[in-house]
């Protein structure tokens, strides 16, 4: 699956940055099917191998930055990772592309027929994202906990079901 080449390529070098408040964005994607996705993270200082994991979904605003930032004092004192990818508005348009998941090409008037590779759901980016954050830290926990704010929470609740 391309995305997930994409994610791992975006992931590494994110990894590799020092400041782990920034974001690594390249200028170019590997090819015109890829999607840049700007994954903005937090992991407080006291983590250790079962430091659990949160993806923390932005709202309609789509500023994973400021999710990210929001949240960065209850990391601290609850002791978890926060992940927040920016689920851009380029990359998913409108409701249907975020807030429905890019399930459908309609998603108010879902169809055989406008039914999204699955590839292509804003869905199917959190997995790919959660198991080469694993494979590039130090925590080794099985799951991972999702909250969203506002059209982030109808991401999560849609995500769920």
């Amino acid at each position: 699956m391309h995305i997930n080449k994409f994610l791992f390529f975006l992931l590494l070098l994110l990894f590799n940055c020092q400041d782990q408040s920034t974001t690594f964005n390249p200028n170019e994607p590997i090819d015109n099917n890829e999607k840049i996705i700007p994954i903005y993270y937090y992991i407080p200082s006291n983590v250790n191998s079962s430091t659990p994991v949160v993806f923390n979904i932005h709202g309609g605003g789509r500023d994973g930055e400021s999710t990210r930032n929001m949240m960065e004092g209850k990391a601290d004192q609850y002791g978890f990772i926060i992940v927040a990818p920016e689920i851009s508005n380029i990359n998913f348009p409108g409701g249907d592309g975020f807030n429905l998941g890019n399930v459908y090409v309609d998603g108010d008037n879902p169809t055989s027929e406008s039914l999204n590779e699955v590839n292509e759901w804003a869905f199917s980016i959190i997995e790919p994202i959660f198991d080469i954050f694993l494979a590039n830290t130090d925590t080794n926990v099985d799951r991972y906990h999702l909250f969203g704010h506002s059209a982030g929470a109808q991401f999560a609740h849609r995500f769920m079901l």
